[in-house]
């Protein structure tokens, strides 16, 4: 395990970000000159309470964790031979350093439930791993709860996988003392406040397909709604299907695609009034005892479920009617749990050897499309709202030798009114430190839509591409050595189109690589990417977009929004006459708006294997737009949840009316958009630039 001691922040080297948001920003790191990998949790201080949340989370991860590490080594004591990891994940070490506060964690490899059970490449776990692991979420409960704490977010996000095949139970961002919420249920102590209308899904304490009927009337949560939590996530293990994905509405929702999903409302009122819960599975897969134990740990009334001990003993004897031992979890289920993350990972490699050397000829390569012709110049776009065309962006004949910049930023996401199970959206956004030879920070959205497979897939393959045209870039760079200011005047052209033709291969190679993995799922997404370059052309900034969708970016200067990119949607009539000269059609939905076969709005996307034929074209548009040191201060880029609630130039109104911080306003642009009746999933990433 990674040593701790008497680190500081400045002593962390950031490799990777794994999760951001408003509240919250997680990164891998190493120490320098280790090469061992820990995860940093850092909290965004925004308010004074969040010092206060901050706090509490150690205190609590802490009171959990020793719990665990204390049944591990009593498995150990019982059985011989090493203790298997605990079920709690390890605090390594705090940091503070104001205004800095962040959490140490180890660093799990495996990554997370949700991966290994839904990830492209994943496969149904056999009985007995699903058991193993389903075991060990029952005794991380088992922990939490005679430490005096309810979790409140049991999910498969929230699951690790450790090397010996445990699974780790983390992030104890929402978990509070059991106490404080028998005051609250007792009307002893006030329960937190909560605004009310479009802002309040903000607030929900939870994940909704794993919350408690209870806790969707309100009611605080307790020890019985962990353990509901855990009845929906050991259905989950032993079909593989994601909850509540079958369930549909008659009420069509006109959004990016049309859909009948049961939405957040629906699904919400479905579990409280009418008991709907996930399809559990056949008989033939699971024994009678492990249904009738997920039916009572799920049941309606709290004081019906069985608490975590007493349902890890009913798993152990599903176990044993299903003929695998005495014991759901034990050294066997760990072997178990080891051996299907192998072949998951076997199954990976097989597939990126394979995608490797596709692209002509017969076989498996074959129905994947042809890479795009090479893209025009992205126009001026119109605003977003009213038609008005925005003043054109001018930014000179070219680059100028320009002070240095500095970037800050963040990205806020919400699922808004649909709802938690709808939520498509993904985000990255990495920020290179400045002058870093090669760098470029990447900001990058995407906007899913038929699910949220392939908007996850390129969320992990558009920056790994990205990654890979950098290292060849910069270790060119070092063997050709630096020519001075001269050189890089000259070059800053070629610099620039290395940049758009590496956005340009990373969203290709992200298309083909999904039609090639994910051959039952017809996701797609909408996809923005901003490469922000520094150190290349001897120093002139760069922003660089490429674009597929109606994600939008736009950049204020001289106090002023203009579009560097535009929305690729059938409503637009060169994007309608593009969709026509590809053999599709262009008519009006139900809904009354242009859509290409009827069926979708946008004339581009990756993904959308059954859309394709009808002209849908992944072939983005990519332009760079030369940085003005002084009157380019801001770049905001959204998915179409944000700005069919606000034009750019409220987005800057808004901006300006925000204190100059990233997190902040991030969080504003969404909390506004969400108020204003935005129907959509919500995701507003936010670039602050400053010059020196």
């Amino acid at each position: 395990m990674v040593s701790v001691a008497n680190v500081a922040y400045a002593d962390l080297e950031r490799v990777r970000t794994l999760h951001e948001t408003g509240a919250t920003e997680v990164f891998t790191a190493r120490r320098a000159a280790s090469a061992e990998l820990l995860v940093v949790k850092r909290a965004k201080i925004t308010e004074a309470a969040a010092i206060t949340r901050f706090r509490d989370e150690a205190d609590l991860l802490r009171a959990a964790g020793a719990g665990a590490r204390a049944a591990a080594a009593a498995v150990a004591a019982a059985v011989g031979g090493a203790a298997p990891t605990p079920t709690i994940v390890a605090l390594l070490g705090v940091l503070v350093e104001p205004p800095r506060y962040a959490l140490l964690l180890p660093y799990h490899r495996h990554g997370n439930l949700y991966d290994a059970l839904h990830a492209p490449g994943a496969a149904e776990l056999p009985l007995r791993a699903a058991l193993s692991l389903g075991a060990d979420v029952l005794r991380a409960l088992e922990a939490v709860h005679d430490a005096g704490v309810v979790h409140r977010d049991v999910k498969p996000h929230n699951i690790l996988l450790a090397d010996d095949g445990t699974a780790v139970l983390a992030d104890f961002g929402i978990a509070c003392r059991a106490a404080e919420l028998d005051a609250q249920r007792r009307g002893d102590a006030p329960a937190p406040a909560a605004p009310s209308g479009g802002v309040y899904r903000l607030f929900v304490v939870g994940t909704l397909p794993y919350m408690a009927p209870e806790c969707l009337r309100a009611t605080p949560a307790s020890p019985a709604s962990d353990a509901y939590a855990a009845a929906i996530v050991l259905n989950e293990l032993v079909t593989g299907a994601i909850p509540y994905a079958g369930a549909r509405t008659s009420a069509l929702q006109m959004h990016t695609v049309i859909e009948a999903r049961l939405g957040c409302d629906a699904l919400a009122a479905a579990v409280v009034a009418d008991a709907l819960r996930p399809d559990l599975p056949d008989e033939a897969r699971a024994p009678p005892s492990l249904i009738l134990l997920t039916i009572r740990l799920w049941s309606p009334s709290p004081s019906l479920r069985p608490h975590a001990r007493a349902a890890r003993a009913a798993l152990d004897a599903a176990a044993a009617e299903a003929g695998l031992g005495a014991e759901a979890g034990g050294a066997a289920g760990r072997e178990a749990v080891r051996d299907a993350l192998a072949a998951r990972d076997a199954r990976a490699a097989a597939a990126a050897a394979a995608g490797a050397g596709m692209g002509e000829g017969e076989g498996e390569g074959a129905g994947v499309p042809p890479p795009p012709p090479p893209p025009q110049p992205t126009r001026d776009a119109a605003a977003l709202a009213g038609g008005a065309p925005l003043a054109p962006l001018r930014s000179g004949d070219g680059p100028s030798a320009a002070p240095r910049l500095r970037v800050a930023g963040a990205v806020e996401a919400s699922a808004g009114r649909r709802g938690a199970d709808s939520m498509e959206d993904r985000a990255v956004l990495r920020l290179h430190p400045r002058g870093a030879e090669a760098a470029a920070s990447l900001a990058l959205v995407l906007d899913g839509h038929g699910g949220a497979g392939c908007a996850a897939y390129c969320e992990r393959a558009i920056p790994a591409a990205l990654d890979a045209a950098l290292a060849e870039r910069g270790a060119a760079a070092a063997a050709a050595g630096g020519g001075g200011d001269a050189r890089a005047d000259a070059d800053a052209a070629a610099d620039a189109a290395f940049a758009r033709e590496a956005l340009r291969g990373a969203f290709d190679g992200a298309h083909r690589g999904w039609l090639r993995s994910a051959r039952v799922d017809d996701s797609g997404a909408a996809a923005i990417a901003l490469l922000l370059t520094d150190s290349w052309h001897g120093g002139r900034a760069a922003l660089h977009v490429c674009a597929a969708g109606d994600c939008v970016a736009l950049l204020v200067r001289r106090g002023e929004p203009f579009l560097v990119s535009r929305a690729h949607v059938a409503s637009d009539a060169d994007e309608a006459t593009a969709v026509l000269a590809r053999g599709g059609t262009v008519r009006a939905g139900p809904d009354g708006k242009a859509r290409v076969g009827g069926l979708i709005q946008l004339t581009r996307a990756l993904g959308d294997r059954r859309l394709i034929d009808a002209g849908v074209s992944a072939q983005p548009e990519v332009a760079t737009v030369w940085l003005e040191p002084g009157e380019d201060d801001l770049v905001i880029v959204g998915t179409d949840g944000l700005f069919e609630a606000m034009t750019p130039a409220e987005a800057v109104r808004i901006a300006r009316a925000t204190v100059r911080s990233a997190d902040m306003l991030a969080r504003r642009l969404v909390t506004e958009a969400l108020a204003r009746g935005s129907s959509d999933n919500v995701t507003a990433l936010v670039l602050l630039l400053s010059w020196c």
